[in-house]
């Protein structure tokens, strides 16, 4: 393990940063420190400049994506492990992209976390047993962008999901059937490697805005 390790972990559930701190603290030379909203891991982020943050991806005041994107404005060498409850492979691709340096799931032993925050500050990057498994199987590279596989029509109905619209609503506003939506809210789990709608609204929620072409 790294010696004067300065980690900064941004969560906002208590019993996972408590359980990230303490098992931090048990390896010695790590410092750790804490946040429960985005805005308060960018202030540590600016004031103590930390070697690593493991940040989940939900975040009480911002979306986790703009937060990864204003750690690594602040401080471009920073390291940064992404702990989600999210297991979707694409939200690991668009995480990657986007300068994360590793990704590991809550359901990943507890142990992927040191283990993380070894790899990703030897310069290295990290994806949890789960998520490499995942990807291993579906054969879907850990970069790229998760939506560039996607049509106009089916950008639609992501961006009418993260507005919690249901599949009915959404039809009457893109003035198509509601077989026509079942459909494409198919083909987009389909191209996303995501299982079932209850995942792909937590995906669209997470990711909103949308991008459209």
């Amino acid at each position: 393990m790294i010696h004067q390790l300065t980690v900064l972990v941004i969560e906002d559930h208590p019993i996972v940063l408590a359980g990230c701190r303490r098992m931090l603290e048990d390896r010695q030379g790590i410092r750790v420190l804490e946040a429960s909203t985005g805005a308060e891991g960018l202030r540590l982020n600016a004031e103590h400049h930390p070697d690593a943050v493991i940040m989940d991806l939900r975040l009480p005041d911002m979306a986790g994506f703009d937060v990864l994107q204003m750690l690594l404005t602040e401080h471009a060498s920073l390291r940064v492990l992404i702990f989600s409850a999210f297991e979707e492979p694409a939200m690991a691709s668009r995480a990657l992209q986007a300068g994360a340096a590793g990704y590991i799931t809550k359901n990943d032993d507890p142990e992927s976390i040191l283990e993380g925050i070894e790899h990703i500050c030897r310069g290295e990057i990290y994806l949890g047993r789960s998520m490499a498994i995942h990807i291993a199987m579906m054969g879907i590279k850990p970069v790229g962008d998760p939506f560039q596989d996607l049509t106009p029509r089916e950008l639609n109905v992501l961006e009418l999901l993260s507005q919690g619209l249901s599949m009915y609503e959404i039809s009457q506003d893109l003035g198509v059937g509601y077989r026509t939506v079942a459909s494409l809210t198919a083909n987009i789990r389909k191209r996303l490697g995501i299982p079932n709608m209850f995942a792909l609204v937590k995906f669209a929620i997470d990711n909103a805005p949308i991008k459209r072409r």
